[in-house]
């Protein structure tokens, strides 16, 4: 980054058990522009040390202070020892033109990653300190991972200072100290600083200038649970107390309506990230960061060996620091209630839970198996809704019966008033006599377009719902998620069987901050009572997907009592091949504007699960499109539901296919096609032959077979047809069944 030489800024920093993280924020703020770095290290158990003395070797503007030296002072000053190591910075801080003071979890930035700080300064009037606002970053899943592209959290009152030298302070204080009377302090945008309150809070920036600036601080205070715990234990030079008490727990709550997002510039925030990998070769600091890292993960279990005792000290101070906090071992310390409790403290005898989507994360699956062992569970106490008996899936029934209105946009199947009136009735009477039987302690509701409803049809089914049981009824709505850009991998599939990929991505796929505007909607619906699971969690687990979401939304679950469903066959949508990927997407561009559109996908379904074939992969640019619009998703589940998901995942890692043995495979496929379809299949195999590599013999004779097949069985009577296409059919029962068997 290039840089203004005229302005010399140095940056200081106070560390204790931060080795981790040092080699990141040095780089950082190196390459943002600062001339000169010094880090206080104190009181230290890793080798923080030795990675500053690797940098220094390459960049000897960046420099270690043992600043131990300050415990040998008066109890008073010993106690100050992040004050008297910023004294001791300005008063060594002659050759600079300014200094900054941050700690080692805060990062100077500018939204576009393109300023240094010496430009940034550059472009300011005159000022004696310049105050940059905190955003607070939220908890994320990760360890040891740089902050995102999205980072969501909170704007703060407090911030770090820059203060131009010689300076004017009269007494240092962490984030705003206070100057002589003729100083001029400033904002980042240059509106002149005001306190929130003179005597007590003199340091925070008042309420009606706090916003986000073009330049702020990012506060990493959180980062992810086992480091948060591990900066707990670090405990604060100028407290007594063993731990830090001076946080208000873990991230923030889920679905706060202040949690912000700031989006840094894609290019320069990947050119960054390289910059890093570069710096931490040179430094040859990989081994040593590692080795840093292991202490972090040891503190953050000797806190937890350490709650018992400390929760006897101060047991309010302590809960709070460790609220929303996941880990089992801690919540077990803690006492967390076991019984299903409201915000309101009252317990519950009941629990009706919604299990309202999302679409493709196993919802089929689930319902099939609640489905089908509803009398076995009946006989537990939980009752899977069958407002249809004849159906596993309730969903396009409850969609239905609160449209409202027949005049509504959502009534696709031209229902009539008396019809939708009918329906709502339908579901509202069963409800009000499973409301009546006593025999049960859990009801499940489950249909995936529940989450599509507007905020108005929710709000109708979710009042009849409410207007049905008691108040001793828990009402909670359960909403599975999963990677963002697996789902819209998922859902692309599911769309491309209807439509091609042009329209598609024409009609505004993939939809941006789907899952958050879906959760918060839910969220507003239900009172909070919102429960998000982890597709991926789920399905990982050693037992079927039904079993293990029935253990997550049971009031009351016993393992020994639903055994039965621990080994539930799963049921659910296999993935497409490369090869059906790429000829549906050649037969709906062929048949856009065409009536026989409608009846593409009934015609075309032999191909969707071809045997033998890996799952399709993406072209780049529409990989590249699906990770952009995933990541406010993907930064909002890790901050506020603890996920543990990333851009860089399974979107077209699989590879796309096309050997011979899949030719063979694929034209076997097209005999079941209707006429129409295998024409289609003939030509879209041709202009693949004349695509391919020079060379590559087998593939083309591997086409050239297929296509010769394709156009026989065109030629072909329709009774041998169909003696083909019935033998194909017993042969791939028959091998289904010997490799289930074999398995």
């Amino acid at each position: 980054m290039s840089t203004s030489h005229t302005i010399k800024v140095k940056l200081v920093g106070v560390a204790k058990d931060e080795g981790a993280y040092l080699a990141r924020w040095i780089h950082h703020h190196l390459y943002f522009g600062f001339n000169e770095i010094e880090i206080y290290i104190n009181r230290t158990s890793d080798n923080s040390h030795e990675i500053v003395k690797k940098i220094s070797n390459n960049y000897p503007a960046v420099k270690a202070i043992d600043a131990d030296r300050f415990d040998c002072l008066p109890e008073f000053n010993s106690n100050r020892l992040q004050h008297e190591s910023y004294l001791h910075a300005l008063k060594s801080g002659r050759g600079s033109d300014y200094v900054m003071f941050l700690d080692i979890d805060e990062y100077w930035v500018t939204p576009g990653l393109d300023q240094s700080i010496s430009d940034f300064i550059e472009e300011q009037s005159h000022f004696d300190a310049m105050v940059f606002e905190w955003f607070n970053e939220g908890g994320v899943n990760d360890e040891f991972q740089a902050f995102e592209k999205i980072v969501y959290g909170k704007l703060h009152q407090l911030g770090k200072s820059l203060i131009k030298m010689p300076s004017k302070i009269k007494d240092i204080r962490l984030h705003v100290s206070e100057m002589n009377p003729d100083s001029v302090i400033v904002l980042a945008d240059g509106t002149k600083f005001k306190c929130e309150d003179e005597k007590k809070l003199p340091q925070h920036v008042s309420k009606d200038i706090n916003s986000l600036k073009k330049a702020f601080v990012l506060h990493r205070m959180h980062r992810s649970e086992p480091e948060y715990l591990s900066s707990l234990f670090r405990g604060n030079p100028e407290q007594q107390f063993p731990i830090k008490l001076n946080r208000l727990g873990f991230g923030y709550a889920p679905n706060d309506p202040s949690i912000e997002s700031i989006e840094f510039d894609r290019e320069n925030y990947q050119k960054l990230g390289k910059s890093y990998d570069s710096f931490v070769a040179k430094c040859d600091l990989k081994s040593s960061i590692e080795s840093a890292e292991q202490v972090v993960l040891k503190n953050a279990e000797n806190l937890k060996y350490s709650i018992g005792e400390l929760i006897q000290q101060k047991p309010e101070a302590v809960r709070r620091v460790l609220k929303y906090v996941k880990d089992k071992d801690i919540s077990a310390v803690l006492g967390c209630p076991v019984k299903v409790v409201s915000i309101g403290g009252n317990e519950y005898k009941r629990k009706v839970v919604v299990h309202a989507g999302a679409h493709k994360t196993g919802t089929t699956s689930i319902q099939h198996g609640l489905f089908k062992s509803r009398n076995k569970l009946k006989a537990e106490g939980v009752v899977y809704a069958t407002f249809d008996d004849r159906k596993s899936n309730q969903s396009i029934l409850m969609h239905d019966a609160f449209l409202g209105s027949a005049a509504s946009p959502r009534n696709v199947r031209a229902l009539s008033q008396s019809d939708i009136d009918n329906l709502e009735c339908k579901v509202i009477g069963y409800l009000n006599t499973i409301a009546k039987d006593d025999s049960w302690h859990t009801l499940i509701i489950s249909g995936e377009s529940i989450s599509t409803l507007t905020q108005e049809m929710l709000s109708r089914f979710f009042s009849s719902v409410k207007r049905a049981f008691s108040n001793e009824t828990l009402i909670e709505c359960v909403f599975v998620v999963r990677n963002p850009c697996d789902y819209f991998r998922s859902t692309l599939q599911e769309r491309l069987k209807r439509d091609s990929l042009e329209h598609i991505f024409s009609s505004g796929f993939p939809e941006e901050s789907i899952f958050k505007n879906t959760i918060q909607k839910l969220a507003v619906t239900f009172k909070n009572e919102i429960k998000v699971l982890d597709f991926d969690t789920l399905v990982k687990e050693e037992y079927s997907l039904p079993y293990c979401f029935l253990k997550e939304v049971s009031g009351r679950f016993s393992d020994a009592n639903f055994n039965y469903l621990k080994n539930y066959s799963r049921v659910g949508n296999q993935s497409m091949s490369s090869e059906t990927f790429e000829f549906l997407n050649f037969i709906n561009a062929r048949y856009a504007s065409s009536e026989k559109k409608q009846q593409l996908f009934h015609d075309a379904r032999p191909l969707f699960n071809i045997a033998g074939l890996k799952p399709f992969s993406l072209p780049e640019e529409i990989k590249r499109k699906i990770e952009d619009k995933s990541q406010s998703d993907i930064n909002y589940l890790n901050c506020n539901h603890g996920m543990r998901y990333s851009s860089q995942d399974s979107v077209g890692k699989q590879g796309v296919s096309w050997t011979a043995k899949n030719i063979k495979l694929f034209s076997w496929a097209v005999v079941d096609l209707p006429l129409y379809l295998r024409e289609d299949a003939a030509r879209f195999l041709e202009e693949k032959r004349q695509c391919n590599v020079k060379g590559l013999r087998n593939k083309n004779r591997a086409y050239t077979q297929a296509i010769k097949l394709i156009t026989a069985v065109n030629r072909a009577p329709r009774w041998l047809c169909s003696v083909l296409c019935k033998s194909i059919y017993i042969r791939k029962r028959i091998e289904g069944k010997l490799g289930s068997w074999l398995h």
